[in-house]
């Protein structure tokens, strides 16, 4: 039986002492967030149920960054899905969802109804056909996926974390996104740049290290998403992470060791409205010489 699932897609202190603390605080906020992220995408479901997952006929747990599993907007997924229920209570898998996320962010989500029931201590299984049409707008290149097995209440009762080789539209949402951060990088990188040839960074070295510090990171961003696309890096929580903290951190040691702009000299302004000193007239000999007919 084939079936349409449904999608959804979707941004008073010491002087010199501020700069270094706001600096701290925002570096520390910075990888307090990533390793958050990083950790709770590594966290698993219920361990009494597990699920063996296929799609066209290859099994989930066997793919790999190097051998993903194709997803083809213009051939439906044949989905497989066996489950045991290793518990004392009998499970419904109310529904079984597919989606691809990368750095934190949902590009694609497919979700099917089943119903499929599994007694304690029992193994069941359900085969399915996934219309992947409206992925072609949603994706391209190299995604991490997973499919969730969910209950009534949309809680996880298993999952399976594999690579997607996503056959979609360069105009897809990953594609235009990884088009949008590019052209505001390039944006951050030319004020900077423009602001560094006038001279008019600030004095304070971690100041500028901060104006470099933005367009590095969506350096690391458009890295990603670039090697995503072209199909050789696969944007996973381990793998663009370090990505991005790397290009980042270049990016402050270089507005960091910038030169220090010109020291400017003050002119007080002009004020017509001051009392000017007259200047005597030069001594001038000869007018002091009588003429020749007197």
């Amino acid at each position: 039986m084939k079936r349409r699932a449904t999608t959804t897609s979707p941004f008073h202190t010491r002087a010199g002492a501020g700069p270094r603390r706001w600096l701290a605080r925002s570096l520390l906020a910075t990888a307090t967030g990533l390793g958050f992220l990083w950790a709770a995408s590594s966290a698993g479901a219920s361990s009494t149920v597990t699920a063996t997952v296929s799609i066209n006929g290859r099994s989930v747990a066997h793919s790999s960054d190097s051998n993903p599993i194709k997803l083809d907007p213009a051939t439906p997924a044949q989905v497989s899905v066996s489950v045991a229920n290793n518990g004392s209570i009998p499970i419904t898998v109310s529904a079984v969802a597919l989606d691809g996320r990368a750095l934190d962010i949902t590009f694609f989500n497919f979700e099917t109804q089943t119903a499929l029931q599994v007694q304690p201590g029992t193994t069941a299984s359900q085969q399915f056909s996934l219309d992947l049409s409206p992925l072609n707008g949603q994706g391209d290149g190299l995604i991490p996926s997973s499919v969730k097995l969910l209950d009534a209440k949309n809680h996880v009762l298993a999952s399976e974390s594999f690579t997607g080789d996503v056959r979609g539209r360069m105009t897809s949402l990953f594609g235009l996104f990884a088009i949008e951060v590019t052209l505001f990088t390039a944006l951050l990188f030319a004020g900077a740049l423009l602001a560094l040839s006038r001279g008019k960074l600030h004095e304070n070295r971690f100041r500028r290290g901060l104006r470099f510090l933005w367009p590095g990171l969506g350096l690391g961003i458009v890295i990603v998403f670039g090697l995503a696309i072209v199909r050789i890096f696969v944007p996973a929580p381990g793998h663009w992470i370090p990505v991005v903290l790397i290009c980042a951190l270049a990016g402050f040691v270089v507005g960091y060791l910038t030169p220090n702009p010109p020291e400017e000299i003050y002119e007080p302004p002009y004020d017509e409205t001051a009392p000017t000193e007259e200047v005597a007239p030069a001594y001038d000999p000869r007018a002091t010489l009588p003429s020749a007919g007197q």
